[in-house]
C-alpha cells in the first residue's frame, strides 16, 4: 500500500489517503497484505541519487521495506513454484 501515511516533525502519524484500503484489497483477492509504505521524500529522492531507504533499515521507511522484504521472503518459500532465491540484505 503506496503513500499510506506520513509521520509529522512532532511524532504524529497522518493517514492523507485513508487507512485499510491495501489490506481490504489483499483480502479480496486471496492474497497476503504485504506492508504499507510511508510517503516521505526520502524515498523518491533515495532512489534518484542511489541511496535507497531500503539500504538503511534504522530508517522508519527502511524498517517498512526490511519487514516486506521478510514477509514476501516468507511467502515465497512456502510457495511450491519455482522461483530465484531472494537474498536478505541487512
Amino acid at each position: 500500500e503506496n503513500m499510506s501515511w506520513f509521520t509529522a516533525d512532532d511524532g504524529t502519524r497522518y493517514e492523507l489517503f485513508g487507512s485499510g484500503g491495501g489490506a481490504e484489497l489483499a483480502e479480496q483477492l486471496g492474497v497476503r497484505f504485504i506492508g504499507q509504505v510511508p510517503l516521505i521524500p526520502e524515498l523518491r529522492e533515495g532512489s534518484d541519487n542511489g541511496n535507497p531507504v531500503a539500504a538503511r533499515p534504522e530508517t522508519e521507511a527502511g524498517a517498512v521495506f526490511a519487514e516486506m522484504a521478510r514477509v514476501l521472503d516468507e511467502e515465497m518459500k512456502s510457495s511450491k513454484r519455482a522461483h530465484p532465491e531472494l537474498k536478505l540484505l541487512s
